[in-house]
């Protein structure tokens, strides 16, 4: 009986430990490729940058891997060109992830994802619109979450089409400077008011108090306009 025991207990826990990958729990510059993604998982690896260089991203779509805070996005929208899938990067010599994305495809009325996002992260640190309307209307272009507990960057994009929306979760080290912030939406706001916030010597200064502050200089200013 001890064997048979045994085995069922291994079984058991092997099984736990394939259904307990979550992505939010990715750690940046820590984990590794090659030991969070379990063998038996397709994936598929491609250059990042210069061809042949050590900068690299792996492209996974299975649903093992597509859960995000317990629920899983794996699938494709019939009128969307591929899967919904993780993207990690990583450096080839150490295989420790720096950075990773998530890309969605979505029926355009579609809000888990970004439900799921504040479940588990809380109200969104910056909202982004492109336009005074789409403010109006409610249609945000663009998420920014700064979690500092994980020291996690977190930036959704959303691309409106015809019969679908395509949700664009990109995830970083927390920006010490505007330099470090990704090439997004909402990047120039973010970058300022990261420099308000040094300037003051207040970390808990908010992007909500800075547009404010900058209303108040400037009824035109962009960032209070098409965010908030």
């Amino acid at each position: 009986m001890k064997p048979i025991l045994i085995l069922i207990l291994t079984t058991m826990l092997s099984c736990q430990s394939q259904s307990d990958f979550d992505i939010i729990n990715i750690e940046l510059n820590k984990d590794k490729v090659s030991t969070i993604i379990p063998k038996e998982i397709k994936t598929a690896t491609f250059d990042a940058g210069l061809s042949g260089g050590n900068n690299k991203f792996t492209s996974i779509s299975s649903k093992k891997i597509l859960v995000f805070n317990g629920k899983n996005f794996a699938g494709k929208h019939p009128n969307a060109h591929s899967e919904n899938s993780l993207f990690l990067f990583f450096n080839k010599q150490d295989s420790i992830i720096t950075k990773y994305s998530v890309t969605l495809f979505t029926a355009k009325n579609d809000k888990k994802f970004i439900k799921t996002l504040k479940e588990a992260l809380g109200n969104p640190n910056y909202t982004g619109f492109r336009t005074k309307k789409d403010k109006t209307d409610d249609k945000p272009l663009a998420y920014i979450w700064e979690n500092k507990k994980n020291n996690s960057f977190y930036h959704l994009g959303v691309s409106r089409y015809e019969n679908y929306n395509q949700l664009r979760l990109t995830v970083v080290p927390n920006p010490k400077n505007s330099q470090d912030i990704p090439a997004i939406y909402g990047s120039n706001c973010w970058s300022s008011f990261m420099y308000e916030r040094t300037k003051r010597k207040n970390p808990n200064y908010t992007y909500q108090q800075f547009i404010i502050d900058a209303k108040k200089e400037d009824s035109d200013d962009v960032c209070s306009n098409l965010s908030k």
